[in-house]
């Protein structure tokens, strides 16, 4: 006869010294665990809105519309003047408070020259910069040092990362755009046109600290003015001392913006 033995296992009594180890096996999810671990940057408005320090720009860019601008997908650069930068630039544009400083029809103007809208430029490098408000700024860099110039310079004390770009912050001043009669100066075709603005006493309604109105010139430049005193006649001197001198340039003056490649 065939015979078997069967031996089966038992298992250890509360008694035993070395009972065997029990093994567990738990199978983890682990795109929840990554998840939770990643922590994505707010958006610029988000950080702007968050700030403490930046209650004034955050007043300023809801009221102008283009706060919520700085949530969409970008990526946005943004110079980020502080509360104290706009204190320190009321004299430069002849605002008694901030109050006025948010009255102004150029509110808008001033706040999209502090927006590179065409990528996340960081670190910033010297030369110029496009701006959403359609003139360039330029970049200085000097050691450690980095302003950004328009007709102020906005020095870069820090920068926040942002999920859709980089908000440079800047305590000392805010940006502002040159106006019309710094651009015609620096184009140097327009020197006629800057001389009769001098002598009507207009050149100051198209600077900063004209309460912020907006005006459209059509800036003549001084090939023009050649050829209009030669049809006429007459001596760039005649024209200046003309009694309809102010007349004359104000025809040339539109008041509001008026930019066809907006």
């Amino acid at each position: 006869s065939r015979s078997a033995s069967v031996s089966s296992y038992q298992p250890p009594t509360p008694c035993d010294a070395n009972p065997p180890p029990l093994v567990m096996r738990v199978s983890l999810p682990m795109v929840c665990l990554f998840h939770s671990w990643t922590v994505s940057a707010a958006k610029i408005n988000t950080i702007i809105t968050d700030s403490d320090a930046h209650t004034t720009l955050e007043t300023a860019l809801t009221q102008a519309g283009l706060l919520d601008t700085l949530g969409g997908d970008g990526p946005y650069t943004v110079i980020a003047p502080t509360d104290a930068a706009f204190e320190a630039s009321l004299t430069d544009l002849g605002a008694a408070n901030l109050a006025a400083v948010l009255a102004r029809d150029d509110l808008a103007e001033i706040l999209e020259y502090h927006v590179h809208p065409m990528g996340k430029v960081d670190p910033l490098v010297a030369g110029e910069i496009d701006t959403m408000q359609m003139m360039k700024a330029t970049v200085t860099v000097t050691g450690d040092v980095t302003k950004v110039v328009g007709a102020t310079e906005a020095t870069i004390s820090s920068k926040v990362d942002a999920d859709n770009g980089v908000a440079h912050v800047c305590t000392d001043k805010i940006l502002l755009p040159k106006p019309i009669a710094t651009v015609a100066t620096e184009n140097g075709s327009f020197g006629v046109l800057l001389e009769a603005l001098t002598k009507a006493s207009l050149a100051d309604t198209f600077g900063l600290k004209n309460d912020g109105k907006l005006y459209t010139v059509f800036a003549p430049t001084d090939a023009a003015f050649t050829a209009y005193l030669t049809d006429k006649n007459i001596t760039k001197q005649q024209l200046l001392d003309d009694a309809t001198l102010g007349d004359i340039l104000k025809y040339h003056v539109v008041s509001g913006e008026n930019d066809g490649e907006r």
